[in-house]
């Protein structure tokens, strides 16, 4: 068994002015020049254990501090659909205090199983929210009304999330690995979706490996985002999802190589062989289509 801890001291300044044009462009309501210092002490406590029969515990307990950053504070123009992002110069860091559980056994030499939980509590975690400017919930650019949004620091938010993993080495030169994840996070607070929020992800690879020639067939695969876990700060683009959300999709994906002498190797790979159609969550764009590369490396 074995422990681990440790601590850090934080401080962080910053010192931001807007310039006269841009205060009369956007009539900016505040103080232009922007000042703010920040200090915390954190620190971690981990746990290890690791008996007999392969087995592998850890236990770490940590907290977590975020200074508001220049974006945070002074960025203007951020527009998504019919909303714009206007700076907070009121805004405060946030503070996390995690924990984290995993535990790791291995089978017959050749299987590895791993597993982590972990949970984090968010104090005046920031958030994108709605927000009065100028005493006006919206504003005018170019004759079109934006919802003014703006990062505030709500009182109380968490997340949690589950990871898994799987490395099988079935043979000398055949190997499985997998893995999976799951986040999930709330403001409490205002009782919301936390935006930034990825749906249900993971990746299923087959690989050989032998002398000369490597090959990997691998499977990526994302769960559904339902229209009830988004954020309605706009952070998650909303307006590119479906009338119910932004739906589960999968990828075939192959790639090969052949090391033909000591000095040039030959890569071939297709990435989305069945062509499938799919959009990653908050994006915009759907993905690329099937995609083939090859490609020769040559070393002197």
């Amino acid at each position: 068994m074995a422990f681990s801890q440790g601590i850090r001291f934080n401080y962080v300044t910053l010192d931001a002015a807007y310039s006269d044009t841009m205060v009369q462009i956007m009539k900016i309501p505040f103080d232009p020049n922007i000042n703010q210092k920040n200090a915390a002490v954190n620190g971690y406590l981990g746990l290890l254990a690791t008996p007999g029969y392969d087995w592998k515990f850890s236990l770490v307990g940590s907290t977590g501090f975020r200074a508001p950053n220049i974006d945070d504070l002074t960025k203007l123009n951020a527009v998504t659909g019919n909303t714009i992002v206007v700076p907070n110069p009121d805004l405060k860091p946030e503070y996390a205090y995690n924990v984290e559980l995993s535990i790791g056994k291995t089978i017959a030499s050749c299987v590895r199983l791993e597993g982590t939980a972990w949970y984090t509590w968010l104090r005046d975690a920031q958030v994108i929210e709605p927000i009065k400017y100028n005493g006006q919930d919206s504003i005018s650019i170019k004759g079109e009304m934006y919802q003014t949004l703006a990062p505030t620091n709500a009182k109380k938010a968490y997340i949690y999330g589950l990871q898994g993993g799987l490395r099988a080495q079935v043979t000398r030169s055949f190997s499985i690995i997998s893995n999976l994840t799951y986040t999930y996070g709330w403001v409490e607070t205002e009782d919301v979706p936390m935006d930034h929020i990825p749906p249900f992800f993971g990746m299923t690879s087959f690989r050989l490996e032998l002398k000369k020639f490597k090959g990997d067939f691998y499977v990526m695969y994302n769960g559904w985002k339902r229209l009830s876990q988004y954020s309605n700060s706009g952070e998650d683009n909303l307006q590119y999802a479906t009338e119910y959300g932004m739906p589960s999709w999968y990828t075939l994906n192959l790639k090969l190589s052949y090391q033909v002498s000591k000095y040039l190797n030959i890569e071939l790979g297709m990435e989305n062989i069945l062509d499938e159609n799919y959009r990653k969550f908050a994006s915009g764009i759907s993905a690329p289509g099937r995609n083939i590369i090859l490609a020769v490396r040559a070393t002197l």
